[in-house]
């Protein structure tokens, strides 16, 4: 399980009670959100699919110190990948900030703290409308990312429009993705039920809405075209986050990490997920990877001597080198490519960051050896 929910807590006039009476069952699609323990100092429920299956939990108890209410929302992995709290936490807050007399926790305000790199949340928040209220620092390690802000997130209960689940004033939700499967639902394997069940609200390709991770996974891996990229991460490099999306939009057997083993991966929205990420400690074990696949080691830079990639075919195997933002290509790159390829500029910037020229490289490799349709 993994904690990803809001900090709630009350600011009325008087110290926050838990209802005395069961809290009506919310449904959301095939979602249901139950409470199953109402009295005493606390509130207790749980999130289930149609069919049982418990998602998640989640509970509100007095906090002795500020007499307000504190609870936290948990959602299990797969479900929280899958979207399900994107569905869950905007009733939640409704059910927090309805009054008691109508049925609801009857708080004043819900918060909520999350890291800055955690791009689904800042999204949901944004979606909802809800305000950004502080910024800490470097105060949290997030795994994958290292140090990283934590951004807080409030609303209090005159700002949340119950009936539509958002701020008042907030734009309708036109996110990307679909709701709730229709019956009859599918019965292929490749079909994950929390996502039939809630919807698919992910940034992936139509034809993979419903799709489990890992049916997404195998069948782009079945697909995948004979090039892999790899990045250089001497100084953990910004860029490294686009590379693996844009790697994946082009069908890229894989994607290669060299150096720093942490990287930042807010630009890859999420798209590591589905292709492979290779970590390499030195440039070695790529170049020993890159013999193993025959693949032919082609550095992407600026450098004297480099020939055009518009005028250049691009081996059909080859392993794409980009270096780290500033320097290039690192000396042991330089030393162990076959070929470097630059891409023509004639504007005043001395170069463009690997992201940028990652998308070229791939572009230019699937102008040459696709029929260049990138959804076939």
């Amino acid at each position: 399980m993994a904690a990803t929910v809001p900090r709630i807590a009350s600011r009325s006039p008087d110290p926050w009670t838990p209802p005395d009476a069961p809290l009506a069952p919310v449904e959301v699609g095939r979602v249901r959100i139950v409470t199953d323990h109402v009295g005493g100092d606390a509130v207790a429920g749980r999130i289930s699919l149609h069919d049982g299956e418990v998602v998640g939990a989640f509970h509100a108890s007095i906090d002795v110190h500020t007499h307000a209410a504190k609870g936290h929302l948990r959602v299990a992995d797969p479900a929280r990948r899958h979207g399900i709290a994107r569905h869950v936490v905007p009733r939640l807050i409704t059910v927090a900030l309805t009054p008691q007399r109508e049925g609801g926790m009857g708080l004043r305000r819900v918060q909520s703290a999350t890291a800055s790199s955690n791009v689904a949340a800042i999204a949901l928040a944004r979606r909802l409308g809800v305000k950004r209220e502080t910024r800490a620092r470097q105060d949290r390690w997030t795994e994958g990312v290292g140090i990283d802000d934590t951004l807080a997130w409030g609303v209090l209960a005159d700002e949340w429009d119950t009936s539509a689940h958002r701020m008042r004033g907030a734009d309708p939700d036109v996110t990307i993705g679909v709701g709730p499967h229709p019956d009859p639902w599918p019965t292929d394997e490749r079909y994950d039920p929390a996502l039939l069940a809630a919807g698919d609200r992910r940034n992936v390709a139509d034809h993979y809405r419903y799709w489990t991770v890992e049916a997404i996974r195998a069948d782009l891996a079945a697909s995948a075209r004979p090039f892999h990229v790899a990045i250089e991460n001497w100084r953990h490099d910004l860029n490294i986050g686009t590379v693996v999306r844009t790697a994946n939009a082009f069908g890229a057997g894989g994607v290669h990490i060299v150096g720093k083993r942490q990287w930042n991966k807010r630009g890859a929205m999420v798209t590591d997920r589905y292709l492979d990420v290779h970590h390499h400690d030195r440039f070695e074990g790529l170049r020993q990877f890159a013999v193993d696949h025959d693949l032919t080691l082609t550095g992407i830079d600026n450098l004297p001597g480099s020939r055009s990639l518009l005028t250049t075919p691009l081996p059909e195997r080859c392993l794409m080198v980009f270096g780290q933002e500033g320097p290039g290509l690192s000396p042991q790159a330089r030393t162990h490519v076959e070929a470097v390829l630059h891409i023509p500029q004639v504007g005043s910037t001395r170069s463009i960051n690997a992201g940028v020229a990652s998308g070229i490289a791939m572009a230019a490799w699937t102008a040459q050896h696709t029929s260049g349709n990138q959804s076939g």
